[in-house]
């Protein structure tokens, strides 16, 4: 409350790692930016969801839906390059769309 806009700044952070038994391992991190909303918009998602605002669609992740939503968010883009990595690894074989 009454903290002004330009410092509202927030940010999801997603760490992920795929650590093999013979020792070799993969770690990455997305984050994805945004600011808190001054006040919570939105039927979707949980959590923060109402009040994390994506400046980029003047939206909360609660407004977007799930499309958008996986397209970039913090979860969304670090599962996409692990499923990535994993296929160009040849240590499986994983798809998404």
């Amino acid at each position: 409350e009454n903290v002004p806009e330009n410092k509202r700044s927030a940010k999801f952070v997603c760490a992920l790692v795929l650590a093999y038994p013979e020792g070799k391992k993969y770690i990455i991190q997305e984050e994805c930016n945004g600011r808190i909303s001054f006040n919570p918009r939105g039927k979707f998602g949980f959590g923060y969801d109402p009040i994390f605002l994506i400046p980029e669609y003047n939206k909360t992740f609660a407004e977007l839906g799930n499309k958008i939503k996986n397209k970039i968010s913090h979860r969304g883009k670090a599962l996409r390059k692990m499923i990535e990595i994993i296929n160009d690894s040849g240590d499986g074989s994983l798809h998404h769309s």
